[in-house]
């Protein structure tokens, strides 16, 4: 959820914050991040000599790592922000300032709303490996 809030630095001028994500969802990223590091590592440090049981570790937070997409799934259905992640003109456009002020070597001049391009396309790229699935 996108709040606005008031932060002030230091008794100098308030400065808007934008919360991007709820604590559950922070949470769950989380959680999601240490699944799949936990996955790479029960992969493949066998592969390259290790030895230990990783069977049980492996499959037990595949598991979890299903639990948590498919709570984070489920929430983003019901609090109706589907389409939040769907890119549209402005999202082009701020792709288009951020290249170009690369190229230039300066600031972007447009803020990007709650989810930047990239953001959005790594969400676009990871959903059909999960559905795959």
């Amino acid at each position: 959820m996108t709040t606005p809030t008031r932060a002030s630095t230091g008794g100098s001028a308030a400065v808007d914050r934008i919360v991007r994500h709820a604590s559950a969802d922070r949470l769950l990223h989380w959680i999601m991040a240490a699944c799949v590091l936990t996955l790479l590592g029960t992969a493949f440090l066998p592969i390259v000599g290790v030895k230990f049981e990783w069977v049980t570790i492996h499959w037990i937070t595949g598991l979890v790592l299903g639990v948590a997409v498919l709570l984070h799934f489920v929430r983003v259905l019901v609090r109706g922000t589907w389409g939040t992640m769907w890119i549209g003109r402005a999202d082009l456009a701020d792709a288009s300032d951020v290249v170009g002020s690369t190229l230039r070597h300066s600031l972007p001049t447009r803020r990007p709303g709650k989810y930047s391009v990239a953001q959005k396309l790594i969400h676009h790229a990871y959903c059909p490996v999960l559905v795959a699935r």
